[in-house]
């Protein structure tokens, strides 16, 4: 059966015989009067015995339970439906099972319910978040950063040192070369005794994928906080927050890092 033929009276049986089912199924006890006359004669009803008789409450057993998935199927079936036809129905649009205070049958999973489908095509970008917090949108799929480690210093090896026009001199102490051609010393311009050192590496940056009109947002407001928080910002990160901007809200190219 089409969407388009799912009408209300499938939608009003489909409720009216859901909410039958669901109904306690359980009488209550106390409805139920057992009387036993003088000449021993039984009978069951919903008022109290006669005065002479003899009464009882019985125990009245709980009739068989439907799961929610049972219940469901069976109103579907009730209604002309088939359960996915009666799933279309709830999943349309005013008819939700919230808003009708119907629960979700039971093989659809709490996860599936809760699940956000993501944007894809046009509609997506990249959000891309480096290891020091900060972020960029991409219509690519992000890329690395530069991950400088703490400086260290260490003693300079000066054993290591050039002497610029003497090819072939020779390092015999710190800032002291030897010339290869007469033997005579060559001293240096001082050095200082120690370097500096730091390691890098690269970083792939984190990846998400977030809706475009959102990263379009996004990438406005950053440009206008930075701006107003650094008037002076130079030409180059300037350029790259305008190029985020229309990459993310007009252009199908990468938005600059």
């Amino acid at each position: 059966m089409e969407p388009s033929q799912l009408t209300a009276r499938h939608w009003a049986a489909f409720v009216a015989t859901f909410m039958a089912l669901s109904a306690p199924s359980l009488v209550r006890a106390s409805s139920i009067f057992k009387c036993t006359g003088p000449d021993g004669s039984v009978s069951y009803q919903q008022a109290p015995c006669e005065s002479g008789s003899q009464q009882e409450t019985p125990v009245v057993s709980e009739a068989p339970t439907l799961t929610a998935e049972e219940r469901f199927k069976a109103a579907a079936y009730e209604a002309g439906l088939s359960p996915s036809e009666a799933r279309r129905l709830l999943e349309s649009p005013g008819t939700s099972d919230a808003s009708r205070g119907i629960p979700e049958p039971a093989d659809r999973t709490h996860s599936e319910s809760q699940q956000v489908r993501q944007p894809t095509g046009r509609n997506a970008a990249f959000k891309c978040v480096r290891p020091d917090g900060s972020f960029y949108f991409s219509i690519d799929p992000c890329g690395t950063s530069v991950v400088r480690g703490p400086r260290t210093t260490v003693p300079r090896n000066w054993v290591n040192d050039r002497v610029e026009g003497s090819p072939g001199a020779v390092m015999v102490a710190p800032d002291i070369a030897i010339n290869p051609t007469t033997g005579q010393p060559i001293h240096l311009v001082p050095q200082a005794p120690t370097v500096t050192r730091q390691r890098k590496w690269n970083v792939a940056d984190t990846q998400s994928v977030v809706d475009r009109d959102d990263a379009c947002d996004a990438a406005k407001e950053e440009r206008n906080d930075r701006r107003r928080a650094n008037p002076d910002l130079s030409f180059q990160e300037r350029e790259r927050l305008d190029d985020q901007v229309w990459g993310m809200c007009h252009s199908t190219r990468s938005s600059g890092r």
